[in-house]
């Protein structure tokens, strides 16, 4: 992996950021939703209050939605199966104050804070493009680049993770379809969101010419030639999701 990134313009800080949970290719990925939710001392409720208070000061459109916090991650052969419990948009944000730096093999993960899943792909269009997005109307990540589509799984919305996939790749990219799927794996962001995040590369059945949807979470979309020199050359300033995502894409390519 680190050779990979070096080869994509990554310096060894990015890559530190960088933790891989679990490698691919799977053929598949299993969701196992416990009724459970995380438990917090009542201390740290208060906090969360008063830190949640704190942030809808600067983003007053943000609201306390549901996520699935990953407390268990299993590999059997080319099967990924995540255990999942129940927390909120408004618990994760009001505990990333405390850094979780890299994950330790503790069960449950999710022991003293929320570890909400989030998918994200690799698209490539039929014309050989890699789509990239540079993120503006977001609370974290604003003004980097990152590959589309991704976002957070609901577990009320979202019956499976393919869901998810398919309603970020409709709200960011502005279409449904895609001709493959491929899953790379599981990343960790030690940096940023601090969260894990399911990793897949999509191959689309249009060019980048008939890719013009800008979404509400997106500045402006860009088009680059699918190979490592070219996502070198251009030197953004990427997401560790991103950095992880395009380093798994290089990698099982």
């Amino acid at each position: 992996m680190w050779k990979i990134g070096r080869k994509l313009g990554f310096s060894s800080g990015e890559l530190k950021d960088i933790q891989w949970l679990a490698v691919g290719p799977f053929q598949r990925v299993e969701l196992c939703k416990t009724s459970s939710t995380l438990e917090l001392k009542q201390s740290l409720k208060r906090k969360i209050e008063r830190r949640w208070v704190e942030h809808l000061q600067k983003h007053p459109h943000d609201f306390p939605g549901p996520l699935a916090s990953v407390c268990e991650i299993k590999m059997e052969g080319a099967i990924l199966t995540l255990t999942l419990k129940r927390t909120d948009y408004k618990t994760y944000i009001a505990t990333r104050w405390k850094k979780r730096k890299r994950l330790v093999k503790q069960r449950p993960l999710d022991r003293e804070f929320p570890l909400p899943l989030s998918i994200g792909a690799v698209t490539v269009t039929e014309d050989n493009k890699i789509i990239v997005g540079i993120r503006e109307r977001v609370g974290l990540a604003r003004g980097l680049a990152d590959t589309l589509p991704s976002g957070y799984f609901n577990p009320e919305e979202d019956a499976r993770w393919e869901d998810c996939l398919v309603r970020e790749l409709r709200e960011e990219i502005g279409i449904e379809k895609f001709t493959k799927l491929k899953i790379l794996g599981l990343i960790f962001d030690c940096k940023i969101t601090q969260q894990p995040l399911l990793a897949v590369n999509l191959q689309l059945p249009f060019t980048s010419s008939e890719i013009n949807w800008i979404g509400e979470e997106t500045l402006e979309m860009i088009f680059i030639d699918n190979d490592i020199n070219s996502i070198k050359e251009r030197g953004y300033s990427w997401t560790p999701h991103a950095r992880g995502k395009l380093i798994l894409y290089f990698a099982l390519s």
